[in-house]
């Protein structure tokens, strides 16, 4: 939502759940405010800063519940009517262990090729400095 044209308000909630990668449960809620830099009819520059509550679960571990603060900045250019671009950059803190972070960034192109079928292509990079431990095999 708006408070001016360009400054806006944002929350959100989440669940994750990456067994293969030691993590059982992911949970997380959050708030924060952000800011267009460029908006126009093709392209949008936008960043996003905010604080939230995690819980996550390792698998066969015990939860822990931390605070958090992440920042994101996203782009998206039209490069045509019917195909687009997107990359967006996000890190999240633990803000009870500041050497636990997190960044997630994606590089994507879209082409809208009926009114309800898209394709999409994209690389997604997923970076944990503090991973789970444990060795996880089978179910």
């Amino acid at each position: 939502m708006n408070i001016v044209d360009e400054l806006f308000w944002y929350a959100g909630a989440g669940w994750f759940r990456n067994r293969p990668a030691g993590i059982d449960t992911r949970t997380n809620i959050g708030a924060g405010a952000g800011y267009r830099f460029v908006e126009n009819d093709t392209t949008l520059v936008a960043g996003e800063a905010g604080l939230g509550l995690e819980r996550e679960t390792p698998v066969g571990g015990e939860a822990d519940t931390f605070a958090s603060a992440r920042a994101f900045l996203e782009a998206r250019h039209a490069l045509s009517d019917n195909a687009r671009f997107n990359l967006g950059l996000e890190a999240i803190e633990n803000l009870q262990n500041t050497s636990d972070l997190r960044i997630n960034a994606t590089a994507a192109v879209t082409s809208q090729l009926t009114d309800v079928f898209a394709l999409r292509v994209a690389w997604d990079l997923k970076y944990d400095n503090e991973p789970a431990t444990q060795i996880v095999t089978g179910n």
